[in-house]
């Protein structure tokens, strides 16, 4: 197999972000390009120093992404140069600074991993301006790697899939891999005990995954006997009107992974209210299905589809549907779907999809 640079412009973001690398590298044959705050050292890898806003508003938080991404793609060219025969993979497309150094080098794309198509929406005007320009460049980047590469574009789900052949709709199927996003290997037994009646919302909280029309709506519920946690970064500051406010707890801090444990085991569900609108990939729903809780999703596309296969959680259009649907579900059918939720982990975990994409490195194209 041919020399594979993988390239994760955000490995300095704790979480997905970071996991998702470190599915990929580490082998022999691979070397790794990442921006982190300081060198780790890494095997096979060459070290970018990222830059980071403290605060990360909607703006910033676009910035960081453009500002890295330049600096490792920059230097991902500079090893193919050194490298004639090696290839690349791009885990996250950040497609102004992906033409910008990329451009002449498309045939060196091997893969290039599709987290989400449309653009990104925020209650920032600047930063809904940029997310347009943005899109405008991806769907250029798309149409540009279609046509003068024979790159392997990866989602992680069929609703992405059909929405990249709505922009290249002569792409070869070929060409197209659904690997489903992984999960972490289960921490908890299958049979969650309790039933607390608290709600779990968490992870970076936007303006774009509806969590503060969903708090509206349940803080004017007129009786409810379940109580919300809301927890992680705080991006939407609007979400901050509901601080004090009964059956609602708010958590603005970035959450350790011991933490984030203590809250699942303590609820029930854990709640994605995300709207039609939403433009990406659902990584708490999968957190949540580690630790063996189940979840209560909005119907938006990307949920159904996990969902009617997992068969470990509920769709819901307004809170009060979601409400009189947890009013009347049993023991017995939660711990079913807890046990789903357990069982979707142990099938779709990291060491899966790393060999989804040893196998796609390995073709001759």
């Amino acid at each position: 197999m041919k020399l594979m640079i993988v390239v994760q412009q955000y490995y300095f973001m704790p979480g997905h972000y970071r996991k998702y690398a470190d599915a990929l590298v580490h082998q022999a044959d691979h070397q790794f390009v990442y921006s982190s705050s300081k060198d780790l050292a890494l095997p096979g890898s060459v070290f970018v120093h990222s830059y980071e806003r403290e605060g990360l508003g909607a703006v910033d938080f676009l910035l960081t992404r453009i500002i890295n991404s330049f600096r490792c793609y920059k230097i991902s060219v500079n090893l193919l140069r050194q490298n004639p025969k090696a290839a690349v993979h791009i885990v996250e497309l950040e497609p102004m600074t992906f033409m910008l150094n990329f451009f002449r080098n498309l045939q060196r794309i091997k893969v290039v991993t599709v987290h989400s198509v449309r653009a990104t929406k925020s209650n920032s005007v600047f930063f809904n301006i940029l997310a347009a320009i943005q899109k405008k460049i991806f769907v250029l980047s798309i149409r540009s790697l279609s046509s003068y590469s024979n790159c392997i574009f990866v989602m992680h789900s069929k609703m992405h899939k059909e929405e990249l052949q709505k922009i290249v709709p002569k792409l070869h199927e070929e060409r197209l891999k659904v690997i489903n996003y992984p999960c972490d290997f289960p921490k908890f037994s299958k049979e969650k005990k309790a039933r607390s009646k608290r709600l779990l919302i968490f992870g970076l909280l936007r303006a774009d995954k509806g969590i503060y029309e969903f708090l509206s709506q349940f803080t004017n519920l007129t009786s409810c006997d379940y109580s919300v946690v809301v927890a992680g970064r705080l991006m939407d500051k609007r979400i901050l009107e509901f601080e004090g406010v009964c059956n609602v707890n708010i958590i603005n801090k970035y959450l350790l992974q011991e933490e984030v444990d203590t809250l699942f085991s303590a609820s029930d569900f854990v709640i994605l209210p995300y709207p039609l609108s939403y433009a990406g990939g659902a990584g708490p729903l999968k957190d949540s299905f580690s630790a063996s809780t189940p979840v209560c999703c909005s119907k938006i596309d990307l949920f159904k589809e996990i969902i009617e296969d997992s068969k470990a959680g509920l769709l819901f259009d307004s809170v009060a549907e979601l409400m009189k649907k947890l009013n009347y579900i049993s023991k017995e059918e939660y711990h079913q779907m807890a046990a789903n939720a357990f069982n979707y982990a142990m099938r779709y975990d990291w060491s899966y999809m790393k060999t989804k994409y040893e196998e796609l490195y390995r073709q001759d194209k």
